[in-house]
């Protein structure tokens, strides 16, 4: 070693390349990123600081520990103020909006966003808005999720940001499934896999197979929606990722062809799995979910403790449809239990217009 001082900039050139690798691969990104924020933190340098944080906390939400994105992004949002940098602060924001999102608070979440977007152009900005159309799916409001990531794909398309399209594709693919727009869905999900195969992202390919077999579910293709589910199991579960929402997509499969007791299986491990990742805002959909499955395996009771428990946590989480679905789940269970439950008509009129307008008419 020469002793000569290491570049000014050299922190924040750790920092970028932390970024990128988390990019690539949030799993084995996360220790460059855990490292370049401790060397930018140590050196005082915000702006490097801010960057690097923001990588640590994109790292830790795929790996499931939600409290400490949460952290780390607040801290990359802190470290950007710090800087005289709102640009970077709002990207750590709307960073944290999707943390916040995932721990059951979609209208806070989109609160952070929404204040994020006045500091944000061009890229940035399409991926905020991205951001914001999963948000807005997440809370029923379907035409302007779709809307957003019209405006956000044709930024990212035209600076050839083949990153930001595949994963903005899946994200909405789901939203056409949603709507019962299946070849749409479809376009979007091969026009992802075939980009992520380009990028040589195969975790990626697992959780475009999890999304086709969730289509395909919706479309009523059973053989060809357990095939993408298998294949997505194989790949996702070779890479250490989260296996909740595959979990959760069979067993919907399964209790839609009348197996309840497989069904009620792999729900559970779905429920294993979100509180374990830390994911409160799927919880309550799998515990429908297992109201449903009690209903059709003869226990009633069972069925209504997740049927309310369901309905308490949509009500806090702001989800009026889910909310709907979840107050007929407890209808339905105390019906089968026996008992004749008195809802004012109005209240009923409101339930089926809502689940109606929310394209669930067999519900």
């Amino acid at each position: 070693m020469d002793g000569s001082p290491e570049p000014a900039d050299a922190p924040l050139a750790e920092a970028e390349a932390a970024l990128a690798a988390v990019d690539r691969d949030p799993v084995s990104g996360l220790p460059a990123a855990e490292s370049a924020a401790r060397r930018a933190a140590r050196a005082g340098h915000a702006v490097a600081a801010s960057t690097a944080e923001r990588a640590w906390g994109h790292a830790l939400l795929h790996v499931g520990e939600l409290d400490n994105a949460v952290r780390h992004l607040s801290r990359a949002a802190a470290w950007g103020v710090r800087a005289g940098r709102a640009d970077l602060a709002a990207e750590a924001r709307y960073k944290l909006a999707f943390a916040i999102l995932q721990r059951g608070r979609p209208q806070a979440a989109l609160r952070e966003i929404d204040a994020a977007l006045p500091d944000l152009t061009g890229m940035a900005a399409a991926r905020a808005r991205a951001q914001r159309a999963i948000v807005l799916h997440v809370i029923g409001r379907l035409d302007e999720s779709l809307a957003e990531f019209e405006v956000a794909l044709q930024v990212l398309r035209r600076h050839a940001d083949l990153l930001g399209v595949q994963r903005m594709l899946i994200n909405r693919a789901l939203v056409h499934s949603d709507r019962h727009a299946f070849a749409a869905a479809e376009r979007d999900l091969l026009e992802a896999e075939t980009l992520a195969r380009e990028l040589g992202r195969p975790l990626t390919i697992g959780l475009i197979a999890n999304n086709l077999g969730l289509m395909e579910t919706l479309r009523g293709d059973v053989p060809a929606a357990l095939r993408h589910l298998d294949r997505a199991e194989r790949i996702i579960g070779a890479h250490g990722a989260q296996l909740g929402t595959l979990h959760q997509d069979r067993a919907e499969l399964l209790l839609s062809v009348g197996l309840t007791a497989e069904a009620k299986a792999a729900a559970a491990r779905a429920v294993d799995a979100y509180r374990r990742e830390r994911r409160s805002l799927k919880v309550p959909e799998v515990q429908v979910l297992l109201a449903q499955a009690e209903i059709l395996s003869g226990d009633p009771v069972a069925a209504l403790g997740h049927a309310r428990a369901a309905l308490r946590r949509f009500r806090a989480q702001g989800r009026r449809e889910w909310t709907e679905l979840a107050r007929l789940s407890v209808l339905s269970a105390q019906r089968a239990a026996g008992h004749r439950p008195r809802l004012p008509g109005e209240v009923i009129d409101v339930m089926v217009a809502t689940l109606d307008a929310a394209g669930w008419p067999a519900a």
